[in-house]
């Protein structure tokens, strides 16, 4: 869940890659508004979105990407 209430859902179906899966994005009121692709360990705080991912030679990094969302 993020700070605005809104809940984040990992389903079990990987995407094509098998790196990302598939996201259920609800409202805080519960509506079902978008099926997002992240990478497994992503969680989204103020407005950024933060991964765990790891390199070549499998040292673990954290980024973090910028958001923003185009609802209807």
């Amino acid at each position: 869940m993020d700070e605005r209430g809104w809940i984040y859902v990992q389903t079990w179906k990987n995407s094509n890659d098998e790196e990302n899966y598939f996201i259920d994005l609800f409202d805080a009121d519960g509506r079902y508004r978008a099926l997002l692709s992240m990478k497994e360990r992503a969680f989204i705080r103020k407005g950024k979105m933060y991964s765990i991912e790891e390199d070549e030679e499998g040292t673990q990094i954290i980024k973090r990407h910028a958001v923003t969302w185009n609802l209807k």
